[in-house]
């Protein structure tokens, strides 16, 4: 599958090995060089920019140091946000509903 791009030959992702799904090629840019992407079946992408002549991640693979981290992160906020709502002085109904479907309810 790889040998159908020029700038990019990924066969796997290069964070946790799982396997190419797509690869596309797209319009060429007035500097000759036509436009590449691949995806993983992990959701990686990354893309080839003729504009600039490099290689760009576009979405990075969950098992990602920086991926993770960021789940990390989001998920003791949600534990502090699930503390505070906790021991708000409002009813159950109204906690259930900004729990569920988000703050627009407040």
């Amino acid at each position: 599958m790889a040998d159908f791009l020029h700038h990019l030959n990924q066969m796997s992702c290069p964070i946790c090995g799982s396997e190419l799904i797509k690869e596309e090629k797209g319009s060429i840019h007035s500097n000759g060089h036509r436009e590449e992407s691949q995806s993983f079946e992990c959701g990686f992408k990354h893309r080839y920019e003729p504009s600039f002549m490099g290689i760009r991640v576009t979405e990075q693979c969950p098992q990602h140091v920086s991926q993770m981290e960021k789940r990390q992160k989001l998920e003791a906020v949600k534990n502090a946000l699930d503390e505070v709502l906790r021991l708000a002085d409002i009813d159950e109904e109204l906690k259930y509903k900004v729990k569920n479907y988000g703050w627009q309810y407040i």
